[in-house]
């Protein structure tokens, strides 16, 4: 059976900043947070427009032997029109990593991610985390293998990210079963519901920066709330006053923008 953690959504409170400042400090609250919803959003449009950036990726541990871990981040959007269930767009992102434990992964930082996805008042926003049991590198040959199984894909530089396709959730978990070999490699399978206006306790659809970070950190055992959380630099740390055994947790912090869509 699949041991999949629990992740949690925080969201960067920047007090009125419209843009974080490097030199500040910025606390963390609930992405359900209901001061949230006084956040502007384009309200006079039916249609809009999502863009979303990896800000950075810090991996605490992943159930591996070692401290060198290799990964996977997987990034999906699924967007629907509500009045028409058939209409239905997913597109899918990847990026392959090597950190090692408590520290952060190269090539994540400012990463454009997604670009003009068009929604109307919803979006499901997929976070998968894989532990890579292979070195990608040494087993190039077989990754290629399955991407040259997907029609005009045959050029694609997987070892350097995949570029976010149409529909491209197939080749994506190919390359996961591929690699992913034990059910505890998959460390997160989440996928948030962000909403323009949630239900009660459902997290908010804003333009800010959003942290997901894994409930109980992987060395220690220990639980972290967003309240143990604080934002500075790009970078996700523990509150100076804060004492929790094996730091903070794996976490992604990401930035979503919202735009009006004008046909």
């Amino acid at each position: 059976m699949s041991n999949q953690r629990e992740i949690r959504l925080g969201f960067v409170d920047l007090n009125g900043d419209a843009y974080p400042d490097a030199s500040k400090t910025y606390l963390l609250k609930s992405a359900s947070d209901i001061s949230l919803a006084g956040l502007p959003y384009p309200e006079h449009t039916m249609e809009k427009r999502l863009d979303l950036t990896l800000i950075s990726l810090f991996i605490e541990d992943l159930p591996d032997f070692t401290e060198n871990n290799e990964g996977l981040l997987k990034i999906d959007i699924n967007t629907r029109n509500p009045q028409n269930i058939n209409d239905r767009k997913e597109i899918s992102s990847a990026v392959e990593f090597e950190v090692k434990d408590k520290s952060y992964a190269p090539g994540i930082d400012n990463r454009g991610v997604f670009r003009n996805i068009i929604f109307r008042d919803f979006v499901n926003i997929g976070l998968k985390l894989v532990e890579i049991d292979s070195d990608l590198s040494e087993t190039y040959n077989k990754l290629k293998g399955i991407v040259n199984g997907v029609e005009g894909l045959e050029t694609l530089d997987v070892l350097n990210g995949i570029p976010y396709l149409d529909v491209a959730t197939g080749l994506v978990d190919g390359i996961i079963n591929v690699f992913g070999k034990n059910d505890d490699d998959v460390v997160w399978s989440n996928l948030p519901l962000l909403d323009v206006e949630p239900g009660p306790g459902s997290a908010f659809l804003r333009t800010g920066i959003y942290v997901a970070y894994q409930v109980v950190n992987e060395s220690k055992g220990q639980e972290i709330n967003h309240s143990d959380l604080i934002y500075r630099d790009g970078k996700i740390e523990l509150k100076d006053d804060m004492s929790i055994p094996g730091g903070i947790s794996n976490c992604l912090a990401f930035s979503v923008r919202l735009r009006p869509y004008n046909k």
